[in-house]
């Protein structure tokens, strides 16, 4: 009968093996290789080989079968696997994002954006400019993309979209704004009621989500006579034709807010309610556990705005 070390509560008891070894055969677990797993703490095969044999040592049961192709788990490894992983992630979680073992982001990391999100600026002036000063011994390649199988890819380390698969968290909420420029408010007039809207031009973002038709997704007949001055799939000139004074055009609030308080912008027809921007994370490389992801993750998190509280 398989015997290994359970505390009280049938979890792994952590005062009886050493946590960098149950950290790496975690790596291993998962990996399902020493040298990949090796490759990831940046460390030598052979201190794999070493932490292996030691906490097997101490449960007194073989984790790994090991074959000349692969690595399997036991069915005491496979206990292991689950347990130790969820202990460590309640350590990492107390402990902050780098984890408790010094273990340095490092390494190349591949994070996709979708375009959609407007967060080019963000990734540009704090996201990825924070990353990329805390995290120094990772080289960095950040694509912002409307390529739906690039956001997929088993190469892209963390994908960021506003749609829902399996495998993916929700991060967070956000509002669509009606804005215009100033200048374009100063010659056209400011529309107060949704029929006003019929006599104003739009400029649209068909880059993905509601941008291409804000009102389409109220269900308003409103939106069948809107008039598109100019449609792009680049958030960039999309933003920037606005800014000019060519048309209104629907913004997710985070852009919208620091904009307005530089009067480069003024929103109109609050009260019109547009659907939710939802942000979604996802994992497709199978890394989410690895120090750079979860660094990436953890500062990405902290800049994006809370979800809205639901109105009463």
């Amino acid at each position: 009968m398989e015997n290994f070390s359970l505390d009280e509560n049938g979890k792994i008891d952590a005062n009886s093996i050493d946590l960098n070894d149950l950290r790496i055969f975690t790596y291993v677990a998962i990996l399902g290789s020493f040298s990949a797993a090796a490759e990831e703490l940046n460390i030598h095969k052979s201190s794999v080989s070493r932490s292996i044999a030691r906490l097997e040592k101490i449960l007194n049961t073989p984790l790994l079968l090991r074959t000349t192709r692969k690595v399997r788990l036991s069915k005491a490894g496979a206990v292991v696997k689950e347990r130790g992983a969820e202990m460590l992630q309640r350590i990492d979680d107390t402990l902050g994002y780098v984890g408790s073992l010094s273990l340095k982001p490092q390494g190349p990391l591949t994070v996709c954006v979708s375009t959609e999100l407007f967060l080019t600026a963000a990734m540009r002036n704090h996201i990825g400019f924070q990353f990329l000063n805390s995290c120094t011994g990772v080289q960095l390649q950040l694509n912002i993309t409307s390529d739906d199988s690039a956001l997929k890819a088993e190469t892209t380390d963390i994908a960021i979209t506003s749609r829902s698969h399996l495998g993916s968290s929700h991060l967070t909420s956000m509002g669509h704004w009606l804005c215009a420029s100033p200048e374009y408010i100063e010659r056209r007039g400011r529309p107060f009621f949704a029929t006003d809207l019929d006599r104003h031009d739009f400029i649209f973002n068909n880059s993905g989500g509601i941008n291409s038709n804000p009102l389409s997704a109220t269900g308003s007949v409103i939106s069948k006579r809107l008039h598109a001055r100019a449609t792009t799939n680049d958030v960039e000139i999309f933003q920037s034709f606005v800014l000019q004074g060519l048309g209104i055009g629907c913004f997710p609030a985070y852009i919208c807010e620091p904009l307005m308080q530089e009067n480069l912008l003024i929103r109109v027809l609050p009260d019109i309610m547009l659907p939710q921007l939802e942000i979604h994370i996802s994992y497709p490389s199978k890394r989410v556990k690895a120090p750079a992801v979860r660094a990436f993750s953890h500062i990405l998190k902290s800049n994006l705005p809370p979800a809205p509280s639901p109105r009463l």
